[in-house]
């Protein structure tokens, strides 16, 4: 005899968790006011405060799944915004802005 399985029709919403499934990442592009400063996008702010933290570019990479050359292009466009000529003064930048 041939067993029958059942489907429910019923449908629950998802999880909080299923419908952000990054959350856990936490997006840091936003300060606690709203929007970036200077004109940065949420993700050259995320950029930025994980640069702030001290990560390489591979690292970065790898927490926001990036490529490696897209993390050097928002860092390439995200310093061009903020006026910085290197690390340092991107983490300045940061620091001041709430970023880090």
């Amino acid at each position: 005899m041939a067993s029958i399985a059942l489907v429910s029709l019923h449908h629950d919403p998802p999880s909080s968790s299923a419908r952000q499934p990054f959350a856990s990442f936490g997006h840091v592009g936003s300060r606690a006011g709203g929007r970036p400063p200077d004109g940065l996008s949420a993700r050259e702010a995320d950029v930025l405060r994980l640069m702030a933290a001290g990560k390489s570019n591979q690292q970065i990479a790898a927490r926001l799944v990036l490529s490696v050359r897209t993390v050097e292009r928002h860092s390439t466009n995200l310093s061009a915004k903020i006026g910085a000529t290197n690390r340092a003064e991107a983490t300045a930048f940061a620091l001041r802005h709430g970023l880090a």
